[in-house]
């Protein structure tokens, strides 16, 4: 998959030439973490464009994602095709002293037409030290208009695990190699694929009392993150998924390192069927 990269002003626009057919799930539609994997594209061509940044990112910091929400819009599951192009832009709405927030809208090239927003929290972080650290003095110099602007809410607090839940499901992963990232760490948007993974045993289950069987068969609307901790290769984590006993359409994950709380999330499902495309 080719991209090609614009900066315009404070913008950065990225345009994927292709949508690869690989990555299509069992029912012909395309993987919705994959979706993750697109906005991380984004936000590479964002720090590779972006002067101040790309000066000290790998030598002196790097960026995290604290939190961030994904929308799915009903064009990703009705019009993506592996040959259909589309254009991702990527632009910062607020900055604080040690991080920032972005949005990300990913449209087809063809129509505009929206395919998925993120609204993401981004932490710089020292290299040396793991911490958080200060963003470089004249990106904030730059977007001093921005650091006015009070921090948006990405994702609610954590709703704590129900005191009664309906049912509790478990789901032990293992991280492969495959999952690292160029930082050594499990790749975030791989937390959404665990996700999915546990919903679709927790479905055959019975766990829910809606989404059945095959979870692929239903839509996302909206994805809601939070990253706690990190995983490395050959850790042992722990996904464990309930539905919201006043919505059905809302499905809780958290997932455990060491009996320690590393992630959670909230996937708010269409519960009307996709139609299969093979």
């Amino acid at each position: 998959m080719k991209v090609e990269v614009v900066t315009e002003g404070k913008e950065v626009r990225c345009t994927f030439d292709e949508l690869i057919d690989d990555e299509l799930d069992s029912k012909g539609n395309f993987s919705v973490w994959r979706l993750s994997k697109f906005f991380m594209d984004a936000r590479l061509a964002w720090i590779l464009n972006s002067e101040n940044i790309k000066l000290v990112f790998r030598t002196e910091c790097s960026f995290f994602v604290r939190s961030q929400k994904i929308t799915v819009y009903p064009a990703f599951y009705s019009k993506i095709r592996h040959s259909i192009s589309a254009v991702c832009t990527a632009r910062v709405i607020q900055v604080g002293k040690t991080s920032l927030v972005m949005v990300f809208d990913l449209q087809m090239k063809s129509t505009g037409e929206m395919i998925s927003t993120c609204l993401l929290h981004y932490v710089c972080v020292s290299i040396k030290t793991r911490r958080s650290m200060p963003l470089p003095l004249n990106y904030i110099h730059d977007h001093a208009d921005l650091t006015k602007i009070p921090r948006p809410t990405i994702v609610s607090e954590f709703p704590g695990f129900p005191t009664n839940p309906r049912n509790l499901f478990n789901y032990p992963i293992v991280v492969v190699s495959s999952d690292i990232d160029n930082n050594g760490h499990t790749n975030h948007s791989r937390y959404i694929e665990y996700c999915m993974v546990c919903a679709d045993f927790a479905a055959r289950e019975r766990v829910y009392s809606i989404i059945r069987k095959d979870v692929t068969e239903y839509q996302v609307r909206d994805i809601s993150l939070t990253y706690l901790g990190e995983s490395l290769l050959n850790d042992k984590l722990l996904v464990t998924s309930w539905e919201d006993n006043r919505n059905p359409h809302i499905v809780y994950f958290v997932i455990h390192k060491d009996k320690r709380l590393i992630f959670w999330c909230s996937i708010n499902f269409n519960i009307s069927k996709l139609q299969s495309r093979i």
